[in-house]
């Protein structure tokens, strides 16, 4: 199958290789769209930056000072001013940085005996920040129980929470080419209502069907080790918001419905026209659905 997108709405649409050179409807907007093959594209570049180097900035001839011309012994008295100049600056950074870190490390001895004093327990002073635990990242599973500990998984395709009412015909595929299962929720962008949420598993693909036309946003999240009591995962956890809204068109005449088939996929691609942002934990648990009582499968 050849996708073609409409230059004019987006809409992709899908022929066959024997309807190359002919024209379709575009169902989104009425206009005329050229079926042909892709343009072959290169490698997507890498997402790092890469720092560009400038070259020093070369001083005209003109403004050089010819060191030939100056006199060989007020040579040696500059040489030698600047060696004992250097020598001087170079001593005293070494003072200082030596006194700065004698200081501190007294300064921490201090604060730790005062923490471990009987006097401070008996007069309740609180421990230093920096000796305060941290909450989040003590409870939080470590790499090595990540590896270690068998995941947890839904099925693929597990939907968490009910389905919103929809009578529509649209389709959006959604393609989870990454190392880790996937938590996707479409959101309804006017009602801002969840109406789909799914459970999709690593190299694993699921379809939302009789979607009802309108605007969409996606948000996902991958990981490991998903935790139904905390609707998340536990290992290698990432949250994302799919770069474009989702626009599913329908139209019914004479000949029939004709609706929007989109598909998305959760993995960098070759060629992609589109960029998932990262976002807050808090941002993509605000579309989770009403949780459901199933128990998770392995």
């Amino acid at each position: 199958m050849i996708d073609v997108e409409c230059t004019t709405c987006g809409t992709v649409h899908h022929a066959s290789p024997e309807h190359l050179g002919k024209k379709l409807r575009c169902a989104g907007c009425g206009a005329p769209v050229l079926i042909a093959l892709p343009a072959r594209q290169g490698p997507r570049s890498s997402a790092i930056d890469v720092e560009t180097t400038k070259a020093p900035d070369v001083v005209p001839a003109k403004n050089r000072t010819n060191l030939s011309r100056v006199p060989a012994i007020f040579d040696r008295v500059l040489w030698k001013l600047w060696i004992v100049l250097s020598s001087v600056v170079l001593a005293a950074i070494v003072a200082t940085v030596g006194v700065e870190f004698f200081s501190t490390k007294s300064s921490s001895q201090a604060v730790a005996k005062i923490n471990e004093s009987p006097a401070a327990k008996s007069q309740g002073l609180a421990p230093t920040p920096s000796s305060i635990p941290d909450s989040d990242s003590s409870s939080r599973p470590t790499a090595q129980d990540c590896d270690e500990r068998r995941a947890r998984r839904l099925a693929n395709g597990f939907l968490l929470g009910e389905e919103a009412s929809a009578e529509g015909h649209g389709v959006l595929r959604i393609i989870n080419g990454t190392e880790f299962d996937a938590v996707v929720n479409l959101v309804d962008s006017d009602s801002h209502e969840t109406v789909r949420s799914v459970y999709v598993r690593n190299h694993n693909r699921y379809s939302f069907r009789r979607l009802n036309p309108g605007i969409y946003r996606a948000y996902f999240t991958t990981g490991t080790d998903w935790d139904e009591n905390e609707d998340s995962f536990n290992c290698s956890t990432d949250y994302k918001e799919f770069g474009r809204s989702l626009v599913l068109e329908e139209r019914t005449d004479s000949r029939g419905t004709e609706y929007s088939e989109l598909e998305i996929t959760l993995h960098p691609v070759v060629a992609g026209n589109v960029v998932s942002a990262k976002i807050p934990k808090a941002r993509f648990r605000v579309t989770l659905p009403q949780r459901r009582s199933q128990k998770s499968r392995h």
